[in-house]
């Protein structure tokens, strides 16, 4: 027989809100310890390839992966969309990207991704993702990108920050990601899909 814990005690008030500065007053801390952008790291140019999504993302990743030798003769690395898909970085770029304000700890966790990912890399690092600042399913296109290059930018201090973005014609991305969308099992029609589209999304 499964024997029952104790049960917990509820908190007041005014333990919460101790708690909660006991938090904040770790964090914080923690955020002092942190170097300064870019301080220590080997890097002297990144580049972001952010997609866009159905614009042959995974052909130029591939062709990337196959040269990785000679990539690295000439003191690059590449940071691969599988490396980024479970990092902390990614979760707070697409956070930005749809409106968010990042906590402390996110902060904390993407800083901390941000320096691993560069530590151990070349003098210029490629980042090469077309999830890094937006998912296909969130719909949009790259929504608040702005904010969230700002954000890579503060991660990365005097390291040259460029970005890399292919896009196609209007109405063969919107086509191809409603295709998209049909194999990743959503129900509507094309003209419900549309009318879910902000047309200020596909002004390039």
């Amino acid at each position: 027989m499964k024997r029952k814990g104790a049960p917990r005690k509820s908190l007041s008030i005014e333990e919460r809100r101790a708690r909660t500065e006991r938090v904040r007053a770790r964090q914080e801390r923690m955020v002092a310890k942190m170097p300064a952008p870019g301080e220590g790291l080997p890097t002297r140019s990144i580049v972001l390839h952010i997609g866009a999504h159905k614009t042959a993302s995974s052909f130029v990743q591939t062709v990337l992966k196959g040269h990785s030798v000679e990539l690295a003769k000439r003191g690059v690395s590449v940071v691969h969309r599988s490396h980024l898909q479970a990092s902390s970085l990614q979760d707070a770029l697409i956070a930005i990207g749809k409106g968010a304000s990042l906590k402390p700890s996110q902060v904390i966790s993407a800083t901390q991704d941000f320096h691993a990912m560069l530590s151990r890399r070349k003098s210029h690092v490629l980042f090469s993702s077309e999830d890094l600042l937006h998912r296909i399913r969130d719909l949009g296109f790259f929504a608040n990108a702005g904010k969230a290059l700002e954000f890579i930018k503060s991660l990365a201090g005097p390291i040259q920050v460029s970005v890399v973005l292919y896009t196609r014609s209007q109405a063969d991305y919107i086509e191809s990601v409603f295709m998209q969308f049909m194999h990743l099992g959503r129900d509507f029609t094309f003209d419900e899909f549309v009318e879910k589209l902000d047309g200020n999304d596909f002004s390039w």
